[in-house]
């Protein structure tokens, strides 16, 4: 049953993402496109995001991604995701109580700048964490199997591009909203850059 979830997930990200450059291919983008015509490898950009959050919630977050630019306003790709969460809690007793937990996973995502410089995106996520086995959303209860968790984010930002870089911040939500999902919330704020 969760495999047959999983795959129809899987389906409609594919789907969406298809609309995507449906959408993009009927603006006819083809004049003035600096991309057209350049070799694969011109077409290739790097960059990611990162996070970081120290006190009683440590967060760290390092997400490298690989991106093709299908035209100056499209761009498709995926990368790798790390992230490492620890909280520390002091229970009704005064004890101090810590969890924390190593998370793994890939992603892929589509791109299109609809008027410059706001863009729509969607990301598809594939995390593998510590499940919360015993009681659902109490981080401290979890036991130390580990699962895969999807994450399909939909939303919106704002891109400031210079020549073939740049940097963006947009504002995710999470439409599948796994209860295991390490992001607790369905909204998600992101920042990060490409080159």
């Amino acid at each position: 049953m969760v495999v047959a979830k999983t795959r129809r997930i899987i389906a409609a990200v594919f789907l969406m993402m298809f609309a995507m450059c449906s959408l993009h291919a009927q603006k006819k983008e083809d004049k003035g496109n600096p991309y057209k015509g350049l070799p694969f490898k011109e077409r290739i950009f790097f960059g990611g995001d990162f996070g970081l959050s120290f006190g009683s919630i440590t967060y760290i977050r390092v997400a490298p991604l690989l991106g093709y630019h299908v035209s100056q306003n499209f761009a498709v790709g995926g990368g790798l995701n790390y992230q490492y969460l620890r909280i520390r809690h002091l229970t009704q007793t005064g004890q101090q109580r810590t969890a924390e937990t190593h998370i793994y996973g890939l992603n892929t995502f589509a791109r299109l700048f609809v008027f410059d410089p706001i863009f729509i995106q969607t990301d598809f996520e594939v995390l593998n964490l510590r499940s919360s086995v015993r009681e659902p959303g109490n981080f401290f209860d979890q036991q130390k199997t580990r699962i895969t968790v999807p994450v399909w984010l939909v939303g919106a930002g704002y891109g400031q591009r210079t020549g073939r870089g740049g940097a963006m911040i947009g504002i995710y939500y999470d439409l599948i909203g796994d209860r295991n999902s390490p992001y607790g919330r369905n909204l998600i704020i992101r920042a990060g850059f490409f080159f």
